[in-house]
């Protein structure tokens, strides 16, 4: 049986990114969600899962955007002036390497996150981290650690296969440069998180058995959508998705996706995809869903 989590990251971002994912939800195949516990949108992200009960709510570990959940002043290592995260992914992995952050106060934040998330009422059915920092050497261990500290089961692992990356650069539209970088990103992140799946594997923890994504991001369309869709094998399958609505706020947020993400909803909301998933039986399911054969 083929299986598939559609999850849309960034919910909490800003406003209309949460009307997006709601809307590839209601209308789409998305069945699960990501928040950002320290988003601008936070709380109307908590109202709108309310809501919707069957959107499966899981946590968007977040070490480099935005401001801490913690007070600044109690992970000084990890903020600027202006009290916001100071670090991309790749500064955020150096100075983890070279112990520039107590690792103390990278799990008090981490922490803090999921607790907040907790506070408001929604229990995550997962974790999983903003530009996947939840996969850094030194974050992974903690990150593990939180897991099970709160008795959260599932952890995202996002270890694409070649034929995936392969398939991302074939069908992906627009800038050949631009698709080459990114697969580059997928190749990075699929070693880091091969590495992570031995941790959560000794621990116990759950995660799809394929993962679907990241080479993707950015350039997935109806096109790219239907062919990862006829690509997946038996078992339970993970996409991770980006909808939303542009928005001023959007753009000033910053980040790789903006106007992208009006793109990716459509595809998501598309008949067309609806209608493969049916005549394939493709069961849409959640991080609940998983079980000891996911492994």
């Amino acid at each position: 049986m083929k299986q598939l989590i559609v999850n849309a990251d960034d919910f909490g971002l800003t406003e209309d990114v949460n009307r997006g994912i709601l809307q590839s939800h209601t209308d789409g195949i998305v069945t699960s969600t990501t928040i950002l516990a320290n988003g601008a949108a936070f709380r109307s992200a908590v109202e709108m899962s309310r809501q919707t009960p069957r959107l499966a709510v899981g946590v968007h570990l977040n070490l480099t955007q935005g401001p801490p959940v913690s007070p600044p002043q109690t992970v000084a290592a990890l903020v600027n002036s202006r009290g916001e995260f100071r670090f991309t992914p790749g500064q955020l992995w150096k100075a983890v390497a070279l112990r520039q952050i107590p690792p103390r106060q990278i799990e008090d934040e981490l922490a803090a996150q999921v607790t907040r998330v907790l506070e408001a009422g929604t229990r995550p059915t997962h974790l999983d981290g903003h530009m996947h920092v939840h996969l850094l050497p030194g974050i992974s261990d903690i990150v593990v650690r939180i897991a099970r500290r709160f008795g959260i089961a599932g952890v995202r692992c996002p270890a694409e296969q070649s034929a995936a990356i392969l398939l991302g650069l074939k069908s992906a539209p627009g800038n050949r440069i631009a698709q080459f970088k990114r697969s580059g990103i997928a190749f990075a992140v699929s070693c880091l998180a091969r590495r992570m799946k031995k941790k959560l594997a000794r621990e116990g923890l759950l995660y799809p058995s394929c993962f679907w994504g990241v080479t993707q991001t950015g350039f997935l369309n109806t096109a790219v959508l239907l062919d990862i869709l006829e690509s997946l094998p038996d078992g339970t399958n993970e996409l991770c998705c980006h909808p939303g609505y542009w928005s001023a706020e959007l753009e000033q947020a910053g980040g790789e996706l903006v106007r992208q993400r009006e793109g990716e909803m459509q595809a998501l909301v598309s008949s067309e995809v609806k209608s493969f998933i049916a005549s394939k039986a493709i069961r849409l399911a959640t991080y609940s869903d998983l079980g000891s054969s996911a492994n």
